[in-house]
Formats: C-alpha cells, structure tokens, sequence
C-alpha cells in the first residue's frame, strides 16, 4: 500500500528508497529502545542467550519462508511488518508489568524481534528489488 502512495510522485525507485529509509529508520529508533530496554532489564550477562535464540529463531523463519516459492517478497515483508506492529504495541504493557520476569521476558522477546525484523527487512528489500528490476 505504501509503494503504491508513493509511486505517482516519485517513480518505482523513489517509491522503493523512500520505503526503505522510512522502513529502517523505524528500526533503527525501535533497535536503539529496545538494546537500552534488554540492558536495563534484562542485563549483560544475558546477551549471549538472545543471540543464540535470535539466531536459532531467525533461522527457523528464514527456511519457512523460503519454502513458500508462491510468495513474494513484499508480501513476506508485509507480513513480518505487521508482526512487528503488533510486538511492538504489546510491548508497553508488558514492559510495565509488577513481575520482573515478565519484564525481563518481554525485553528479550521484543529485544529479538526487532533485530530479526532487521535482518529479514533488509534482505526483503532487496529480494523485491530484483523481483522489479532483474538482473
């Protein structure tokens, strides 16, 4: 939907850009809170758990959906963004719950979820730009 709001001003690749600085400067914000929400809470010594868990889980995510040839790559990034709206709503109210390990789960969770969202954003992108433009 937004590719196609910007498109009739801007062209294909202005459309695609402007999605994409928008798309990542959302991320990085939410990669920023969410690294000081996991320190703060959760704390350093357990850095080494969200990486494994983020990349156990991304990997997992990342076969899934490359087993699925009929979709394409701006409907898998719509639907990983809409995931991350949601995450990212629910957040608050758990970040603000009385257990602290409600709190610590949540930082980690949304901690990992915007780092998976990164990753999987950018590649996203760059599969729909060679779906627009092949080689």
């Amino acid at each position: 939907m937004t590719l196609r709001l910007l498109s009739p001003r801007l062209g294909t690749w202005g459309a695609l850009l402007s999605y994409y600085f928008l798309q990542r400067a959302i991320t990085n914000v939410l990669l920023v809170l969410s690294t000081t929400l996991f320190l703060s809470r959760a704390g350093v010594d357990r850095l080494p758990l969200m990486y494994i868990v983020m990349n156990v889980v991304s990997i997992g995510i990342q076969t899934l959906s490359t087993s699925r040839p009929g979709l394409s790559s701006l409907c898998l990034l719509r639907y990983f963004s809409g995931a991350m709206i949601v995450a990212t709503l629910a957040a608050p109210a758990l970040l603000h719950s009385r257990s602290a390990a409600v709190v610590v789960l949540a930082a980690f969770s949304l901690q990992i979820i915007v780092r998976i969202f990164e990753i999987l954003s950018g590649t996203l992108f760059l599969n729909i730009v060679s779906e627009i433009y092949p080689l």
